[in-house]
């Protein structure tokens, strides 16, 4: 999603329709908005992005589209299950989660799994995303790329809610030709393993 300036002369933001979480209306009288809630919105607990259309047939345009394309990427289709979780807002909108259609999404050969792309646009910016169904027991993290030949080392970290708490820190360190595994509570480090 790339939204211009009023000019069209250069692109004020763009998004990637993946990392959207939530698209509602917001509109009020007269005044027909959408509110699109990424993972960053709600992780941050930030105003979402909202889009401001001159009538209502192009707000109902952009919310039936925008929610067609949510619903593909996130592999949805038919009526929601028997299990599903049903929330009514105020304004009579309604979100339904349906964690059968989440698990047939994530389910290969008895083993749920979520693959996750990394789009960074700086080797030196970290990359967070949160893991929406926690880490349970059993679970199992499969981390692959290609790593420049100028890199000395990265890191991995399984933060608790902010970096002050991070359950496990694994620290590849070609430099020094080692893994280094670690933990931090409080922010402080723990005893490293390599």
């Amino acid at each position: 999603l790339s939204i211009f300036t009023i000019d069209k002369s250069s692109i004020k933001l763009q998004l990637s329709l993946a990392e959207i979480v939530c698209i509602s209306s917001s509109s009020d009288p007269g005044s027909p908005k959408i509110s699109v809630h990424t993972r960053e919105t709600a992780k941050n607990n930030a105003t979402p992005l909202r889009l401001q259309f001159v009538c209502d047939n192009d707000h109902d345009e952009w919310m039936a589209y925008l929610s067609y394309v949510h619903a593909a990427i996130a592999d949805l289709e038919g009526p929601p299950g028997e299990t599903s979780i049903w929330a009514i807002t105020n304004l009579g909108n309604v979100f339904v989660f349906d964690c059968a259609s989440l698990k047939k999404q994530q389910c290969s050969g008895g083993i749920f799994s979520k693959h996750l792309q990394c789009n960074n646009s700086s080797a030196h910016d970290p990359w967070t995303h949160q893991l929406n169904n926690g880490f349970p027991p059993d679970s199992c993290l499969t981390v692959s790329g290609f790593i420049p030949k100028t890199v000395t080392r990265f890191s991995i970290n399984l933060d608790l809610n902010n970096e002050k708490n991070v359950a496990v820190h694994i620290n590849p360190r070609f430099d020094d030709n080692c893994i280094v595994r670690n933990w931090k509570e409080n922010d402080e480090w723990g005893t490293e393993e390599k």
